[in-house]
């Protein structure tokens, strides 16, 4: 397997916090993923377009350590990266099938995002 580097701009957005006209929307959810991120804000997948994650809470340290310990085995062309902790989840081939499915319609690909965008949008307020 070889490393590759998705673009900090790509199709799958930035890590970073949503923002709406000023309103900052934090999430309050503990659980997530730790994902790899490089110095010019690419993340790191496989040949497949798969994002080398790992699941973990939020701080969870021993996580981090475990995803650093990968890298250092696995990927030594990605060391100067590092995990980079977000509130989202992993999902398997169908659900990714079934998310870019539902953003070809016009919908928010993961249907647990939904309340999120709504509040985005202005459909409902917090």
């Amino acid at each position: 397997m070889t490393v590759q580097f998705l673009p900090a701009n790509s199709k799958y957005g930035t890590i970073n916090n949503m923002s709406n006209n000023g309103l900052r929307i934090e999430d309050e959810r503990q659980t997530g993923v730790y994902v790899w991120l490089m110095p010019n804000g690419s993340i790191v997948q496989d040949d497949e377009g798969h994002i080398l994650s790992l699941p973990a809470r939020k701080g969870d340290v021993r996580r981090a350590n475990i995803m650093i310990d990968y890298v250092r085995g696995n990927h030594p062309e990605a060391l100067e990266g590092r995990p980079v902790w977000v509130s989202n989840r992993q999902v398997t081939d169908d659900e990714y099938d079934h998310q870019f499915q539902r953003a070809a319609f016009g919908l928010t690909p993961d249907p647990l995002d939904d309340f999120i965008q709504e509040v985005k949008e202005g459909k409902r307020h917090v």
